[in-house]
């Protein structure tokens, strides 16, 4: 269950203060409830189950990801260094 969206809830999981929405903040909040009662009433097997988590890991996700690639200073995407 944990691994049907790539491991993409650990970025909202992770960088919870980084997610500047308070909408995201609370849908975020949703979501170990929709997972209690998946596991109580569903097929835990079937990644069908999990699609409905999709619209609301993923923006909070994307914008985790975007602070650590945007440069502060000037707003734009910055280029990776090695």
């Amino acid at each position: 269950m944990l691994s049907a969206l790539g491991f993409l809830w650990l970025f909202p999981v992770l960088g919870w203060r980084l997610i500047p929405d308070p909408f995201l903040r609370r849908a975020c909040l949703v979501l170990p409830i929709v997972g209690a009662a998946s596991l109580r009433m569903a097929n835990v097997d079937e990644i069908r189950v999990y699609c409905e988590f999709t619209p609301i890991v993923l923006p909070p996700a994307l914008l985790v990801l975007q602070t650590f690639f945007v440069d502060h200073a000037t707003g734009r995407a910055g280029e990776m260094r090695v």
